[in-house]
């Protein structure tokens, strides 16, 4: 699997459920390649603060694809503890300006983006739309 095609399987899952999607059901839905030695920071270097560990570099590229189409939101401990997984982090409150000494988790949950809803048909191209078969 291509991260491309990781990524379709991302944005098809959080379409598919609805929104409230945890990186556990993420990882799940891609398998085993998706598992790594990799953390998914905040995208502040130096914070010190993480989405997500145990990725692949294969799956932050994906989910660095997929994110275009999803809205990211922080979300409840219970919701990894419901889904089996969680970090064994502090979680992440206030980041403080020189960020945290030791790593801190950010639980996420996404959903698709309203005003750019993704089609993994890419039913549009070059601003037509192009009608799907069958």
């Amino acid at each position: 699997m291509n991260k491309q095609e990781m990524a379709d399987k991302i944005v098809a899952l959080v379409q598919r459920l609805g929104g409230g999607v945890s990186f556990v059901e993420m990882q799940r839905e891609c398998g085993p390649e998706s598992q790594g030695e990799l953390g998914l920071g905040m995208g502040v270097e130096g914070t010190n603060v993480y989405l997500w560990a145990g990725c692949s570099e294969l799956f932050i590229d994906a989910f660095s694809i997929a994110r275009d189409s999803l809205d990211g939101t922080p979300t409840s401990l219970l919701i990894y503890l419901v889904d089996g997984q969680g970090l064994n982090w502090p979680l992440a409150m206030r980041v403080p300006k020189k960020g945290y000494k030791t790593p801190h988790w950010m639980p996420m949950s996404f959903k698709l983006k309203k005003e750019r809803a993704y089609d993994p048909w890419n039913t549009e191209r070059n601003g037509r739309v192009v009608a799907k078969s069958g």
